[in-house]
Order: C-alpha cells, then structure tokens, then sequence
C-alpha cells in the first residue's frame, strides 16, 4: 500500500480528506508537527496548493497531498 502524507496540521481537514480518499489504496499520514507552515505566497489558491505539496514532500521525504480552501469575498475584492 503507498502512503501519502497529507499536507495540514488542521485535523479537521485531514478528517475530510480520509473521508474523500476512503475508498483508494492509500495509507495517509498526518503532516508531522514538527514541520513548519509553509507560507503561503502564491497568487492563486492552485498555486499555494501546490507551493505546500512540494514543500511538504521536500521536508518528509515522501509523496505529499496539499489543498488551499482559501475563502475569497467579491464584496472584500476577493
């Protein structure tokens, strides 16, 4: 079975990720706490998303899921 670290330190989004992925032969594993944040920089939400994917991979040495849920407001300029 392959494993994939899933890139959060939130544990509710962990949940909903194991919660989606349920039924595909992968082991996920939490993001250890001791790896920083990544800061996320990146002008699009894709772009964070995979700005945390590779940066996880990078610091755990393994295959790595990251998501941006970022919430964007048309009345705030988004």
């Amino acid at each position: 079975m392959k494993a994939l670290v899933v890139g959060t330190h939130n544990e509710h989004k962990l949940r909903e990720i194991r919660d989606i992925l349920l039924r595909l032969p992968v082991l996920l594993r939490p993001l250890p706490g001791t790896i920083p944040a990544v800061v996320e920089d990146a002008p699009t939400l894709i772009g964070n998303a995979i700005l945390k994917a590779c940066e996880y991979a990078r610091a755990t040495g393994e295959f790595c899921l990251a998501e941006d849920t970022g919430l964007e407001v048309d009345a705030l300029g988004g």
